[in-house]
């Protein structure tokens, strides 16, 4: 169930990749103004929530770090916090180079470029996840 779920959600998010690139095409040669902060957060808590990698990852990964004699929840949530605290150093360095190469690379038609481009690779990943067996 969860692997249809997954190939059916990849699957949409390229339609909605290639819907993005028709619209974009026809925009005028200027940069459009991001989405409301409200609006952003909203869709990453989303995506980060329907994750079930940080919680695969945190149950295989932290016990080895984690000793027979010590507290196991007050370490397990000192790991995660250094955890989340490389993440967000990592996302804000991105964003910051991605708003700095924003003007330069992120015109209309290399954005129309990318998102069918994108739209490609996760139809083409939906399928195949659809059509494992195993």
């Amino acid at each position: 169930m969860l692997k249809v779920c997954g190939a059916i959600y990849l699957v949409l998010l390229g339609l909605f990749s290639f819907r993005r690139a028709r619209r974009i095409k026809h925009e005028p040669d200027q940069i459009r103004a991001l989405p409301p902060a409200r609006r952003a957060y909203g869709q990453g808590l989303l995506n980060n929530v329907l994750n079930p990698k940080p919680a695969i990852f945190y149950l295989a990964f932290l016990p080895q770090f984690i000793g027979p004699g010590d507290p196991v929840v007050l370490m397990a949530v000192i790991l995660v916090s250094i955890h989340i605290a490389m993440g967000v150093v990592w996302l804000l360095t991105w964003a910051w180079l991605v708003s700095r190469a924003r003007a330069q690379f992120l015109r209309p038609r290399w954005r129309a470029r990318l998102e069918r481009v994108t739209g490609t690779v996760l139809v083409a990943l939906g399928a195949r996840l659809a059509a494992v067996t195993r």
